[in-house]
């Protein structure tokens, strides 16, 4: 005879209970054997209770596993029993990173801590780091089983959190990993001409919040006019008369350097007209001396 109702159930992350019933009479034990290979595990003595339990460790987090189970006397093993396939619990994800910010997206990874191929993750999302705003941009529906995923339609200039899950074939979670956050980048509004002279222009644009320092261009070669202050101004110096000039802005913050502004542009002022040489004298109706 065979043993009856193999059973399994996951005990921790690298072990598995697994019983059956003592249905089979005038046994010395059983022998547990790999389902997958046939290879021996453990011989196992036989209970003096109705099911015999069988402790099955060294296995590796979120795997799969299935035993097979055959009574011996000394004329060898009986038929075999196959038990269920059963999973490991998964461990919790560890060394979450953050990457590649944007003003709208990012790039988060993390190490597998030791789980087996096939194991799905779970990624949620806070922004006052999960006291009350809480969603799931990955969620397990997904069977995202890759170690990185990207997050995007995120809000600029904001701070986010993150923490990630893994679970078993079961659909068992792991403890949440320990959770990291970022600012998404600023992006600058278009700047505006605040005051013209015939040599410089003031520049000035709205502060989107959360800046360290501002960085200026020139819109017509990319040439870098300003990188140190944190004020929402420039002073555009040291230009010629009645000339064009452009730039762009952008904010750097604690996620690196945000998306340049629209390009603004404006004159500086022309000259006023000077004294007339020779000067005008004697005007008269219809001709001038």
């Amino acid at each position: 005879l065979a043993p009856l109702n193999v059973l399994g159930a996951a005990a921790g992350f690298s072990s598995m209970t697994w019983s059956w019933d003592n249905n089979v009479p005038g046994i010395d034990g059983y022998n547990v054997y790999l389902a997958t290979t046939g290879i021996f595990i453990s011989s196992i003595p036989v209970s003096l209770t109705a099911r015999t339990s069988f402790y099955h460790t060294l296995l590796a987090p979120g795997s799969t596993v299935s035993i097979l189970v055959a009574a011996y006397t000394l004329l060898g093993d009986g038929p075999l029993a196959p038990g269920p396939t059963e999973y490991t619990l998964s461990t919790c994800p560890i060394n979450v990173a953050i990457a590649s910010v944007t003003f709208s997206d990012l790039q988060l990874s993390w190490s597998d801590n030791g789980n087996g191929f096939g194991t799905i993750y779970e990624v949620t999302e806070s922004s006052d780091n999960f006291v009350s705003n809480v969603s799931t941009p990955v969620p397990r529906l997904f069977n995202l089983s890759s170690t990185f995923t990207i997050i995007s339609n995120l809000s600029a200039n904001t701070t986010y959190y993150y923490r990630v899950q893994a679970f078993n074939f079961n659909g068992l979670p792991s403890s949440y990993s320990a959770i990291v956050s970022t600012r998404t980048r600023s992006a600058v509004a278009q700047p505006i001409a605040t005051a013209i002279t015939q040599t410089s222009i003031q520049w000035s644009w709205a502060d989107p919040g959360g800046v360290i320092n501002y960085r200026v261009y020139n819109a017509t070669n990319s040439v870098l006019l300003s990188s140190s202050s944190a004020l929402t101004n420039f002073s555009q110096i040291g230009l010629s008369t009645n000339s064009q000039h452009s730039i762009r802005v952008s904010a750097v913050t604690g996620a690196g350097e945000g998306p340049l502004s629209p390009s603004a542009s404006a004159y500086t002022s022309a000259a006023t007209p000077g004294v007339a040489t020779p000067p005008i004298s004697q005007l008269t109706t219809g001709s001038f001396l």
